[in-house]
């Protein structure tokens, strides 16, 4: 049994691991939720993941004509099976860290320059701007994005929203009462959020992930879906606009290849990723492939405006072919204050930012007990021993 971490799987995933194993080869899509710095706790299993258990995966043959052959003949060419990540707002960014060449030092450089965050007693738009955009640059430059978007196996994809109406306003009191507007419209049904955003992914160019045409799947929470590709070109601007909490941080202009818009964190809509993340099994030959999804909390809240609609539950078939993976509450105790880092940090510790520091590196620290356990899991091999049914968590 693991003392600090709780496993959780969808119906079918237990099956695959059951019949398989928990292998680095039966994982398509990783999936990373918004929330800001609650991604801080998960730092170390994102490291044990990336920098180690993921660089086993087995490679796939494809038959390509070689560039280089003057006679005609075909040669096998072993390229690696891909790995989609799918996030939003923070878990997009940790995702674009984990794709680089060295994701533990990327993910290092990441979490200093988001720890040390620095804001006067009341900070502005444009202040909060500069310093996330000093997290950002603190490690995406232009070599790193092209060892993002040329990476052996990592597909980067992650969630924006394009404003509609005034949402498109950065103007506090305008955008603070379409909010209020879209918050009420989303107590009634979820899918009326369309009709204030419009769901955003930025996908990978080298090919196509098994989400990409969700938009095609009718379900009770059906969201049309802009498709944008990821250049050289867009890439800081579309990141930076997936963690544009409205409200808090300006909404992003001007992506390259991306309609003409004002573009905001992809939590809007999804916060936890209440997604079909397989698509059509038989469209992506899926039938024995899981979702891993390391989280900070065992509950799934679809959208960031569903935070304190405790009665909204996700779609229970979204999480058939997924493996949950959340710190329990013996975990959290042990944490500065008795929870892990929250937005709402830069509230309650407002002026006392060195407070906030110390707090947030015991929390990076104590991530490591995490991303051990997680090791401890996957090489046991009784890894479905101590999965329980996700249905405990979600319905």
């Amino acid at each position: 049994m693991s003392k600090y971490l709780s496993f959780y799987g969808g119906e079918r995933a237990i099956a695959i691991i059951k019949e398989h194993g928990l292998s680095q080869d039966i994982v398509k899509v990783v999936a990373g939720a918004a929330g800001g710095p609650k991604w801080l706790i998960l730092g170390a299993m994102d490291r044990f993941l990336f920098s180690e258990w993921f660089t086993k995966r087995a490679y796939k043959l494809s038959d390509k004509s070689s560039s280089e052959s003057t006679v005609g003949k075909k040669s096998d060419k072993k390229t690696p099976a891909p790995l989609f990540l799918l996030g939003s707002s923070a878990g997009a960014w940790r995702f674009a860290a984990v794709s680089h060449n060295s994701p533990s030092k990327a993910l290092e450089k990441f979490a200093e320059a988001y720890i040390n965050q620095w804001y006067s007693i009341k900070p502005d738009l444009a202040e909060i701007d500069i310093e996330c955009q000093k997290v950002l640059n603190s490690f995406i430059d232009d070599n790193s994005v092209n060892e993002v978007l040329s990476h052996p196996y990592c597909r980067l994809n992650f969630f924006s929203v394009r404003s509609r109406g005034f949402a498109e306003n950065n103007n506090p009191l305008i955008l603070a009462s379409y909010i209020a507007a879209a918050a009420a419209a989303n107590l009634i049904d979820r899918k009326n959020m369309r009709h204030f955003f419009t769901r955003t992914l930025f996908y990978h160019p080298s090919e196509k992930s098994p989400f990409y045409d969700m938009d095609n799947v009718r379900d009770k929470n059906h969201f049309p879906m802009l498709k944008v590709s990821l250049t050289p070109k867009n890439f800081k601007k579309a990141l930076t606009s997936s963690g544009s909490i409205p409200l808090v941080m300006p909404g992003v202009t001007g992506i390259d290849q991306a309609p003409q818009g004002v573009y905001r964190d992809g939590g809007t809509i999804d916060y936890h990723l209440d997604i079909p993340f397989l698509g059509n099994s038989y469209n992506y030959d899926n039938k024995d492939k899981i979702v891993l999804f390391p989280h900070y909390t065992d509950r799934i809240i679809p959208g960031w405006l569903d935070k304190k609609v405790s009665w909204r539950k996700p779609n229970r078939d979204n999480f058939k072919n997924v493996l949950l993976i959340t710190p329990n509450k013996a975990f959290t105790d042990m944490l500065p204050g008795g929870k892990i880092p929250e937005r709402q940090d830069f509230t309650v510790l407002k002026g006392k930012n060195r407070e906030r520091i110390q707090r947030w590196k015991i929390a990076l620290k104590y991530s490591e007990i995490l991303g051990d356990e997680l090791c401890s899991f996957v090489y046991s091999g009784k890894a479905e021993e101590i999965i329980q049914p996700v249905e405990k968590i979600i319905c």
